[in-house]
């Protein structure tokens, strides 16, 4: 029993905190008051009043919470569960990490290397392994592109 009402003592604090952030006009949600971050920060604080004040389980709970928010039943009660868990043990709100991914360059996508390295195997068809195709780019044509790519840059690039 002293766990169970420990428990309820956390949750009824973070329940608090929550719902005094969602309602402070000094907070500043990413995506703004309609964004998703702040559908996620009302879910949330629908979970731990299902769990504070009406005694659900936290399982039940986080399915209505979810669903009542407009999430799916199985996984966004999931995902609201977890969320409500980590704002009872380090106060913070969910981001999104979406558009915040490092952008990928290939030196494939060089129109000028690819047609470079295209032209080698083609040549070479009858000849050609995974060990010299990598001899050939290590060796031949990344020091050439290398040099060559700085003077591209300096020439076109920079005088704009």
């Amino acid at each position: 029993k002293e766990k169970k009402a420990e428990k309820l003592k956390v949750l009824t604090k973070a329940f608090k905190d929550l719902h005094k952030l969602i309602h402070s006009p000094k907070t500043k949600f990413t995506g703004g008051p309609n964004g998703l971050q702040s559908y996620w920060a009302r879910a949330i604080c629908s979970n731990l009043q299902m769990q504070a004040k009406q005694g659900l389980r936290s399982i039940a709970a986080s399915h209505h919470a979810a669903l009542s928010h407009g999430f799916s039943a199985n996984n966004g009660g999931r995902n609201v569960q977890r969320w409500t868990r980590d704002w009872v043990q380090s106060g913070c709100l969910p981001c999104s990490r979406r558009g915040c991914h490092s952008k990928v360059y290939l030196l494939l996508d060089d129109p000028a290397i690819g047609t470079k390295l295209r032209a080698y195997v083609r040549s070479r068809k009858w000849c050609m392994d995974p060990q010299k195709l990598a001899q050939f780019t290590l060796g031949e044509l990344i020091p050439k592109e290398a040099t060559q790519y700085p003077q591209k840059i300096v020439k076109d690039e920079m005088p704009r």
